[in-house]
Formats: structure tokens, sequence, C-alpha cells
């Protein structure tokens, strides 16, 4: 394969100096509608956070092991950077979290929380990543043709998707509101809980 028939020079953000502004979620999610090359590119963030991950985890080893063998044997401290070693050597065989970073990319506007849910359909495969792709694509297309802000993301799931309006858990969730915004209740909680959250602090500060 040529350099010229990388996916990557396909997508349509190649160029784009904007993609880090957490301002433009909404121009990300209308750019990745367009991209004929947005599935690779899913596939390709999810399967890098599983790389780095593991190489946390033995970069974690190494630095435990390097601890380990400089303390003095028998010491409360060498004790502790044994058990630190063991801990991370155990890791290692754990199944990956899929904590999504930051460098590999907004994919139309998703949230952390989001791309984790996403991942973790990558992993398991069959019928659930292609549900969960099916339904990101259609979130993409509908985005594309909506501006301001952006709806809640079908992978955005926290097992409480039950949403009790006007909880400090569930106004910055809340989209049941004109153009897919907050509604009333809820707008009316965050804007409650701003203000005391203002006065501790001029208090606390005075």
């Amino acid at each position: 394969m040529t350099d010229s028939d990388r996916w990557q020079d396909r997508a349509a953000c190649v160029g784009l100096t904007w993609w880090w502004d957490v301002g433009q979620r909404a121009a990300a999610a209308r750019t990745c509608a367009g991209c004929p090359v947005v599935v690779p590119c899913l596939v390709d963030a999810f399967a890098a956070n599983i790389d780095a991950e593991r190489r946390d985890r033995e970069a974690a080893i190494a630095d435990a092991a390097t601890i380990a063998e400089a303390c003095t044997p028998g010491t409360p401290a060498c004790a502790a950077a044994t058990q630190r070693h063991e801990r991370a050597v155990a890791a290692l065989d754990q199944p990956p979290t899929g904590h999504t970073r930051a460098d590999h990319g907004t994919w139309g506007g998703t949230g952390a929380r989001a791309r984790r849910q996403g991942g973790a359909a990558w992993r398991t495969g069959g019928h659930e990543w292609d549900t969960a792709l099916a339904a990101h694509l259609d979130w993409l297309a509908t985005e594309h043709r909506r501006t301001g802000r952006l709806t809640a993301h079908p992978w955005n799931k926290t097992g409480r998707e039950q949403i009790t309006h006007g909880l400090p858990g569930a106004y910055n969730h809340c989209t049941t509101g004109p153009a897919g915004q907050q509604c009333d209740r809820c707008r009316l909680a965050k804007a409650l809980h701003t203000d005391r959250r203002r006065t501790r602090t001029e208090g606390t500060a005075a």
C-alpha cells in the first residue's frame, strides 16, 4: 500500500487546525458525518487506546521493579515497593479499561464516557459492536442536519440512564428541552447549584 492509499489521508479532518478546540464539537460531528473513513478512524483509535494502555502497564512494572531493587531489604518501604511491583505485574493480565486518551480523536464530538462505551462495544465485537456502530453513524447523520448544541450520544451510558430531572446527577445529561438542550427544571437546578458553589467560593476567598 502506498502512502497515498492510507485512509488517514482521505479523512475529512485532514488539514483542519481547530480539531482539539472543545468549542468546536458540533463542527466535529458535522465533519465526521461526511467522512468516507469514519469507521477505520474509530477502529484505529480504539486499537491505539488498547496498545497505549498495555504500554502504560508495562512501564508501571518497570518503574516498580526499579524501586523494589533499590530499596533496603526487610524495611517497610521495601515491603511496600515489592507489593507495588506485584500489583503492577498482576494488572498486566487484566482486561483493558478502555480509558480514552484525548490525543486519539474526538470522533464526531463524543465525550470521554461515550468513547469508553464505544470502545467496550468494539472489544466485545459481533452484534453488540454492529449495533453500537450503527447507532453512532445514525447520530452523526442526525447531528449533521442540526446546528448548535449536540444531543446525547447513544454510547453515553452510565448504567443510570433514567434521568430524574432537576437532580445534579441528571441535569448535565438532560436533552429534553428545545433543540436538544436542558429542560426548564434541569436548567434551574444547574443555575441554583452554580450560584451555591459561587457563594461558597467567594466565602472561602473572603
